[in-house]
C-alpha cells in the first residue's frame, strides 16, 4: 500500500544539486512527521513522485556552511576525542599506580592536540598513538 501525502511544510535541500531535501509531511496516521527524501530512496511505501510534485519548487535551496562553522563542528568532534582517550587512560594515573613516561607523554600529546598544525581538521595520522598501539 503506497501512502499520499498530501500536505508537506519547512522543505529544505541539504545538497547543493537541491536533489535531496529534508521536509515534514503530514502523514494520514501520524500527523506532522519529520522525512527525508532521495532520489536513491527504493522505499515505496511513500509516494515520492506525487511527493515532489507536491513541493515542486517551493523549498529552501541549499546553503553551504561557512568554514567557521566546520571547523567549530570539527574542533568541538575532536575535543570530545580527545577527552574520551584522556579518560580511557585515568585508570593508569591512580595513586596506586606508577605509569610509565611513554603514558605520560602520550596524555600530554592529547592535552596539546589543540597545539597542532592541522587543528581543528585533524587527519588520523595527526593524532598520538597509545603506547598499547605502538
Amino acid at each position: 500500500m503506497t501512502i499520499n501525502i498530501t500536505e508537506v511544510r519547512n522543505v529544505k535541500s541539504i545538497n547543493k544539486e537541491n536533489t535531496h531535501l529534508d521536509l515534514e509531511i503530514n502523514h494520514p496516521q501520524h500527523g506532522w512527521i519529520p522525512y527525508s527524501l532521495s532520489p536513491l530512496d527504493t522505499d515505496t511505501v511513500i509516494d515520492n513522485i506525487n511527493l515532489l510534485k507536491l513541493i515542486g519548487k517551493d523549498f529552501k535551496k541549499y546553503v553551504a556552511p561557512k568554514k567557521s562553522s566546520l571547523d567549530k563542528n570539527a574542533a568541538d568532534s575532536n575535543r570530545m576525542k580527545r577527552d574520551n582517550l584522556l579518560s580511557a587512560t585515568d585508570w593508569r594515573f591512580r595513586s596506586d599506580m606508577k605509569p610509565s613516561k611513554e603514558w605520560k607523554d602520550y596524555c600530554v600529546d592529547l592535552r596539546n592536540i589543540t597545539a597542532h598544525s592541522n587543528w581543528p581538521n585533524l587527519k588520523k595520522t595527526d593524532w598520538p598513538i597509545s603506547p598499547d598501539n605502538r
